[in-house]
């Protein structure tokens, strides 16, 4: 079921959800909540780092010698804020008294892997004419 735009009685404003809920965040006319999501699509290595995974769950090690261009102070960086926004998962795994980090993405991380081959698509078939 798509989401619909409704139209607030209370705030007397347009709200995102499929039944107005005043209290949900996204229920104004403010564009903070795309602009938050375009910072995170932007960046360089996130989108790497979210093909890769979209691919395969990866080790640390082997997510760096993938992005070779990218340091693991960078790899580091991306993947702790992929992981504070929910778009990656870290799990950690011990083999033989070790533990290793392992990423994967989320639940979250897949619907935005959609939503970006949905972009790539859209953009191939409308802006690269």
């Amino acid at each position: 079921m798509k989401k619909m735009l409704e139209w607030c009685e209370i705030n007397t404003k347009t709200c995102c959800a499929l039944v107005c809920n005043c209290d949900f965040n996204c229920c104004d006319e403010d564009i903070t909540t795309i602009n938050n999501f375009i910072n995170i699509i932007k960046q360089k290595w996130a989108i790497k780092i979210i093909n890769v995974l979209n691919k395969q769950q990866t080790g640390f090690n082997e997510l760096h010698n993938i992005l070779k261009d990218c340091t693991k102070k960078v790899v580091t960086k991306f993947l702790n804020n992929l992981v504070a926004q929910n778009v990656v998962e870290k799990l950690v795994v011990v083999k033989n008294n070790v533990h290793y980090s392992e990423y994967n993405l989320t639940q979250v991380g897949s619907e935005l892997v959609n939503l970006l081959f949905n972009i790539k698509k859209f953009s191939c078939d409308y802006l690269n004419k």
